[in-house]
C-alpha cells in the first residue's frame, strides 16, 4: 500500500497513489476514465482503463505527432490481448461485471521515467495539432490500433 492523495475532477473523485496523482488527474482531464492505478507495480506505473475506448483514446492522444510515443504504441492492435514493447506492456484483465457477465479491461504498465513526458503530452506542452482530432482517432482505430 502506498501513500495516497485524494484528487477530484468534476464528478470523479478517488484516492490515488501520491506519486502518480498528477498523471491520473491529467488523464481524467483528457476525458479518459481509469479503473485503478498503482505507482509501483513491479517497478512500473500501472494504469487500468475503464474501457477499451478509454485505452485507445489514451494511446491516440500520446501518439499524435510524437515519434517517441508512436514507437511505443504502434505494435498494439485491437486483436492483441498482450502487447510488449520491452518497457511498455499492455494486457486485458478479465473483470466480473455481475454474476453472469464478464468484460475485459485494458491495462498498461510503463517505466516511471516516461510519466513526465506523458503529462506534458496530455497537457499540450508537447506541440500537437488537434485540428482534426476526431478524424485522427478514427484513422488510429481503423488502422488496427
Amino acid at each position: 500500500m502506498h501513500k495516497t492523495k485524494q484528487i477530484k475532477y468534476g464528478q470523479i473523485e478517488a484516492d490515488i497513489d501520491e506519486k502518480i496523482a498528477p498523471l491520473i488527474l491529467e488523464i481524467w482531464k483528457s476525458g479518459i476514465a481509469t479503473d485503478e492505478s498503482c505507482q509501483d507495480y513491479d517497478g512500473d506505473i500501472f494504469i487500468g482503463f475503464a474501457s477499451t475506448s478509454d485505452f485507445l483514446r489514451f494511446l491516440h492522444l500520446l501518439s499524435c505527432n510524437s515519434d517517441y510515443f508512436k514507437c511505443k504504441c504502434h505494435s498494439l492492435s485491437a486483436d492483441n490481448i498482450a502487447w510488449d514493447d520491452a518497457d511498455w506492456k499492455m494486457w486485458n484483465l478479465l473483470q466480473e461485471v455481475d454474476e453472469a457477465q464478464f468484460d475485459f479491461a485494458p491495462c498498461l504498465t510503463f517505466p516511471p521515467k516516461d510519466m513526465s513526458l506523458i503529462i506534458e503530452k496530455l497537457t499540450g506542452e508537447i506541440a500537437q495539432d488537434d485540428d482534426d482530432e476526431e478524424g485522427q482517432l478514427e484513422d488510429f482505430v481503423d488502422a488496427g490500433f
